[in-house]
């Protein structure tokens, strides 16, 4: 059921130990089976929260609900870095440093954080502090990515909800049993202020969650697609970010050294000598 994330001892780093990274409080409950498995199966799980999801005020409410929904799932380790709601973009230097310090405390062997897709400015930022994190601690490990929610013309009410695109390669599976079923609706059950949220969406919990790698040289200041503008869209309308300001964010922090494009008579060379 997990296989994917391939749970064993590589390059001196122990797998054993798996760090997941939400946006916001209940981002959580969109892999909650994943984390009921791997606790099961006995390895060692940290959550990390770059916010506390205090938009409305509800702060301490909805850390609250973390408890509880981690009490569910059975997660000890837990790490609340309280950056502001909506304003992740405006603290991505602050963000990356203190994620930095908990990789570099915890050496996780697989990181787990959300998919680079447009749905949020928070989560796309995140996305980008989670790949910039272990970047700084030198910490060459793993990144999968789950999605969370989208703007897509594809599906139904124009958001993919939990989903990557149809068209997505390198997808991996985990099929949820019973056990693991009930612990996510039962998470989602503990965020109660946000059940208004889940059904306005029209969420409901699969049986299946979605994963896939990250690829290392990631350029977060490029659009996961070309028509990202802004970051308001019917369930986000109040957002007023837009991508350019993540774009900007991101080169004036990250780390990343991406390569030069070769010439084409390099390239043509390289083919012939393979041939």
């Amino acid at each position: 059921m997990i296989d994917f994330l391939g749970l064993t001892r590589r390059a001196g780093k122990d797998s054993g130990i798996i760090l997941f990274v939400f946006p916001h409080p209940d981002d959580d409950v969109f892999v909650g089976g994943t984390l009921s498995l791997l606790v099961r199966a006995g390895l060692i799980v940290h959550a990390a929260w770059m916010t506390s999801g205090g938009y409305d005020g509800l702060d301490r409410t909805r850390e609250d609900e973390i408890g509880r929904a981690m009490d569910l799932a059975g997660v000890e380790r837990r790490h609340l870095l309280r950056f502001p709601d909506g304003g992740l973009v405006g603290a991505l230097e602050e963000a990356c440093a203190a994620l930095h310090r908990l990789i570099d405390g915890i050496k996780p062997g697989i990181v787990m954080g959300p998919a680079f897709e447009g749905g949020h400015a928070d989560h796309d930022a995140t996305s980008f502090v989670v790949a910039e994190s272990c970047r700084r601690a030198g910490w060459e490990v793993p990144i999968f990515e789950y999605p969370c929610y989208a703007p897509d013309a594809d599906v139904a009410n124009g958001l993919r909800l939990a989903a990557f695109p149809a068209r997505s390669e390198g997808m991996r599976h985990v099929e949820l049993d019973e056990a693991a079923m009930r612990c996510k609706e039962s998470m989602a059950e503990a965020y109660a202020t946000q059940k208004p949220v889940f059904d306005l969406l029209g969420w409901r919990p699969s049986a299946r969650e979605s994963y896939r790698e990250c690829p290392q040289d990631r350029d977060h200041a490029r659009p996961p697609y070309a028509s990202l503008d802004g970051y308001a869209h019917w369930f986000n309308w109040r957002s007023p970010d837009r991508f350019e300001q993540l774009s900007a964010a991101v080169a004036s922090v990250t780390t990343l050294k991406l390569r030069e494009p070769r010439p084409a008579h390099e390239k043509a060379a390289e083919f012939t000598r393979r041939a």
